[in-house]
């Protein structure tokens, strides 16, 4: 049998294979949604890898969308065997995973990992094919293989769905890849099938969406840029246009032209999200502007808009029109809203995607533990409480105030509410007290330069003058240090790095890996679709800043080829005031072997090729300041050796 048959053999049959093995049964063979799935693992099968397990648990891998279900299932014991159900939600396509029990897992034959295909009309539905397709970088890692088994895939999801002419874009992308000498043949055939859809469907901005991202997997970035021009120019009122649009608005300063731009957004656009979070910023647009009136037709609205973060948004209004000082029965309202809202808060990760009714819900939630719901909607009430306390300090009612601020704390320890409180302390004549609250606000973030200027203020009323507060504002930022010291401490790994494979610069040359010998490294792991990502971006390049001519320390800004092509990441840094040194990983396999579980995702190595710190980085809180404590503490340490 050739090379490539074997692989299109063992591709095709592989999910039958799983289904199969003696180690594992699935059913049915064919889950559609709505269905239970049930998993059944025999440990006295002969190639069973987990003999006798006292417990056994089943693993989802990274490529999953059963977002609705915990990341790790237990099981239970069924005679000599292990099961474990759950049932098909509406989002749900496509999952990788593998069975654990203490120290032992079984990842299944070759260690490529189990999977599970959700079906339609008796045949594996399109998104999964696609996450199959990602989930096979994770699961190989001979480069060879990889294409071999991309491009059975995508020959059968042709075949399977023929309609589908993005898939055989893909496929010719493929190809391009390894037939260099048919290269420009394969790249025109591209082309035409392109032009073939985009004639029968010239006005449908979904399909030129697609004809668009068809041109830039071909990597012709110059075509897909002028029919996306010239669409937009002929149809100014499309999705096409109108998302053009929401995006310059979002990047341009406050201005009557950007004030035009969300109007037109929230008018025209078809997707509820979009639509309520642009009221969202025009609310934020007239707040700037001191409008309560029209702040308030915009509050109105986005109330009756789906978004999952509905607690958080009118608590955000309830805030806004505390501002204002004739709006205060407003802020009342929406803060009473907000807590009313708080059993529906969205709390974890969103998943958009093709739901039933997305005009009543366009969106569904992730798993989350009941502990962390508990904890996020104990500290969202917190917040809500401290904006009850804000606005009964704007009335003067400090006593009501007081209580409201207090009680927010002692149930979340909600750091807006010790803002508030702080303030109302000078407000009523108690500066050591407002003193002692700053000094705790900042103990937990020290990066925060209001705080660090009332901080200042409350010192200077206590003592009569400045006189030693930079002394003092010196033992904050050590006590903290100290305090962060011991928890990355706690949090090393000590582990060896894996070599920098695949990575290129952004004109596509392979890096040097010699300059980064000996070195402590600093990568971060991002991509152009992460929000997080991108809203922590200046943090790191504060953090940049600091050693970017420190000749023992080096800098990567690593995004995968998974998620971003090269020429879209050079797109995103155009126009950006960053200027860190920034890398592509091709195939991915230096982003799959730091294990990464999530982005933003940063790393930092010490002098000997050891990582030491790998953080998953939730917020942008005190990031700069916690990225240089931990490269001072590896480069201290070199130092104290030598």
């Amino acid at each position: 049998m050739k090379f490539g048959s074997l692989f299109v053999s063992l591709l095709i049959s592989f999910s039958t294979v799983v289904a199969q093995q003696n180690a594992v049964t699935i059913r049915p063979a064919k889950p559609t949604i709505g269905d239970t799935i049930t998993v059944i693992y025999h440990p006295q099968a002969p190639d069973a890898k987990i003999k006798n397990p006292n417990s056994l648990s089943l693993v989802f891998g990274e490529y999953s969308s059963f977002h609705q279900q915990p990341p790790e299932l237990s099981m239970e014991k069924d005679g000599k065997s292990w099961t474990v159900s759950w049932p098909v939600s509406q989002n749900a396509t496509f999952s990788t995973f593998y069975f654990k029990s203490d120290s032992k897992t079984d990842k299944g034959p070759q260690g490529h990992i189990y999977e599970i295909l959700i079906y339609e009309d008796g045949q594996p539905i399109k998104k999964a094919l696609r996450l199959k397709r990602l989930s096979i970088d994770e699961r190989y890692n001979n480069e060879q293989t990889i294409d071999s088994l991309q491009v059975a895939l995508l020959k059968k999801k042709t075949e399977l769905y023929p309609e589908d002419f993005l898939g055989r874009v893909n496929l010719l992308e493929a190809k391009i890849d390894k037939n260099t000498g048919d290269s420009l043949k394969l790249r025109q055939k591209g082309f035409q099938v392109l032009n073939n859809k985009l004639q029968q469907h010239p006005d449908s901005s979904a399909l030129v969406k697609k004809v668009i991202r068809g041109y830039n997997i071909l990597g012709a970035k110059t075509k897909a840029d002028s029919l996306k021009d010239a669409f937009i120019d002929e149809h100014p009122y499309s999705q096409l246009a109108i998302r053009r649009i929401l995006h310059r608005a979002q990047n341009m300063d406050h201005s009557k032209e950007r004030l035009r731009k969300l109007k037109k957004v929230a008018r025209y656009t078809n997707s509820p999200m979009s639509r309520s979070g642009t009221y969202n910023e025009l609310f934020e647009y007239y707040r700037k502007e001191d409008n309560a009136a029209k702040m308030a037709a915009y509050a109105k609205r986005a109330e009756s808009t789906p978004w999952p973060w509905k607690a958080t948004q009118l608590n955000t209004f309830a805030k806004g029109f505390a501002e204002q000082g004739d709006s205060l029965q407003l802020a009342l309202l929406y803060a009473e809203k907000a807590l009313q809202a708080v059993p529906n808060e969205v709390v974890g990760t969103v998943i958009l995607g093709p739901l039933s009714d997305r005009e009543a819900k366009p969106y569904l939630a992730s798993f989350v533990k009941d502990s962390t719901d508990k904890a996020e909607r104990e500290q969202l009430k917190g917040d809500i409480y401290a904006t009850f306390g804000a606005i009964q300090m704007k009335r003067q009612n400090f006593k009501l105030a007081e209580k409201y601020l207090e009680n927010a704390i002692e149930s979340s320890n909600s750091i807006s509410a010790q803002k508030h409180l702080a303030e109302l302390y000078l407000q009523t004549d108690r500066p050591e007290q407002a003193y002692n609250t700053y000094w705790n606000i900042l103990r937990q973030n020290p990066g925060q330069e209001k705080m660090k200027g009332k901080f200042k203020q409350a010192y200077t009323i206590s003592n009569g003058s400045t006189e030693g507060f930079e002394d003092q504002l010196n033992k904050l930022k050590e006590a903290w240090r100290n305090e962060m010291r011991i928890k990355f401490n706690n949090e090393r790994i000590s582990k060896e790095a894996p070599p920098l494979t695949s990575i290129v610069d952004l004109q596509g040359d392979p890096i040097d890996k010699k300059k980064f010998h000996n070195k402590v490294l600093f990568i971060n792991l991002w991509n152009t679709r992460c929000e997080q990502c991108i809203d922590i971006m200046p943090e790191i390049q504060e953090a940049y800043q600091a050693y970017k001519d420190n000749p023992e320390v080096k800098f990567i800004s690593l995004a995968n080829g998974n998620v971003n092509s090269r020429e879209e990441i050079v797109e995103w840094i155009k126009n950006k005031e960053l200027d860190l040194p920034w890398y592509y990983d091709r195939v991915s396999s230096t982003t799959k072997a730091f294990e990464r579980k999530g982005i933003p995702m940063i790393i930092v190595i010490d002098q000997k090729g050891m990582i030491q710190f790998k953080t998953l980085v939730g917020t942008r809180k005190s990031i700069a300041e916690k990225i240089k404590l931990r490269i001072d503490m590896l480069l201290n340490e070199e130092g104290t050796k030598q």
